[in-house]
């Protein structure tokens, strides 16, 4: 706020003293500072209207953007568990061999239905997951992680 000093109204209603002769005294008392700055701010409470209309809006635009940055860091901790989930699957048998140096070599993946289907269902979801992520940051467009 601006500093300023505030003047002090007088009014009729107010007299000079409070003790004898009040009645007929026919100095004005001062209207008292609290009064006078109560109607001061009042008055510019008024004339900022514009300024109130737009810390509103900053507000509500933070708390969307507060919500969005929820729900984007959500995503990509569901993004990161099943990445993890995803990791985990392993094909049924690996064959390794050994090589002219005595070292092993991995082979051949031997996958049963079982877990190349789970393994196929996880690669989906985190693929699901990655795009639904890029169109909310590219775009704009939350409404896939928001569901």
């Amino acid at each position: 706020m601006i500093n300023e000093k505030v003047e002090l109204k007088m009014t009729d209603e107010n007299v000079c003293c409070g003790g004898e002769g009040a009645e007929t005294c026919s100095t004005p008392k001062a209207e008292p500072r609290a009064v006078a700055i109560q109607k001061l701010c009042k008055d510019r409470v008024k004339e900022q209207s514009d300024n109130v209309e737009s810390r509103v809006v900053a507000k509500l635009v933070e708390e969307e953007v507060s919500r969005r940055a929820d729900v984007l860091r959500k995503a990509i901790d569901k993004r990161n568990e099943l990445w993890k989930e995803l990791s985990k699957i392993k094909p049924d048998q690996i064959f390794y061999s050994v090589n002219d140096n005595g070292q092993k070599v991995k082979g051949a993946e031997h996958w049963s239905k079982e877990q190349a289907d789970k393994l196929e269902k996880a690669q989906k979801a985190v693929n699901k997951l990655d795009k639904q992520i890029d169109k909310a940051i590219d775009e704009a467009d939350y409404s896939e992680l928001s569901s």
